[in-house]
């Protein structure tokens, strides 16, 4: 599960793929992939959880050690067994699963990016490369160069998304640059 309004720019192995190497599915219910606070864009709450040695979570809790749940996890179905058909926080389950003792994570590596509010896209943009794509352009993110991003001349178009809408703007610009795509091709739904 990966949530809407997060993304990140991997430093070496994918980050996902590194998430489902870890998983196991006899120790865990949920693994979440998680960020550090110095490598987080656009986030503006606290930390989530502190990751144990061996891989287990517990809350943070005002912890220094803690980190961020960087909106990216495997979830095994048996968790809603019994769930309301009810909108409800996924928190449940995480309280759940740390009880069981079946919570765990992975610390990503690389740059992560939440534009969950209006606040956090032009910190997001700022961060990302501008313009005509440039093979010869490297990033700097956060100490280490990462690739540019290509950037397209010509923004995708979503039939729910119109122009007067407060983020078409930043929908269009990731969508350009391929950090989101559209379902069935108009709909902006997926990353």
């Amino acid at each position: 599960m990966v949530n809407a309004d997060t993304f990140w720019i991997d430093s070496g192995r994918p980050s996902l793929e590194r998430l489902a190497l870890a998983w196991d599915d006899a120790r865990m219910d949920i693994l979440l992939m998680l960020a550090d606070g110095e490598s987080a864009t656009g986030h503006s709450g606290g930390m989530d959880f502190v990751l144990e040695p061996d891989g287990a979570l517990r809350r943070a809790a005002g912890d220094p050690a803690g980190l961020i749940y960087a909106g990216a996890a495997i979830l095994h179905p048996r968790i809603f067994t019994g769930a309301s058909a009810a909108p409800h926080s996924l928190n449940l389950y995480f309280d759940r699963a740390i009880a069981a003792g079946r919570l765990h994570g992975v610390k990503m590596r690389g740059r992560w990016i939440t534009v969950g509010t209006p606040d956090a896209l032009p910190q997001a943009e700022a961060i990302l490369p501008l313009g005509p794509w440039n093979p010869q352009l490297d990033a700097t993110i956060s100490g280490t160069p990462a690739t540019a991003l290509p950037v397209f001349v010509e923004r995708p178009s979503f039939s729910d998304v119109p122009a007067e809408h407060p983020a078409y703007d930043q929908i269009t610009r990731l969508a350009a640059r391929g950090i989101i795509r559209g379902y069935q091709a108009e709909i902006c739904a997926e990353l």
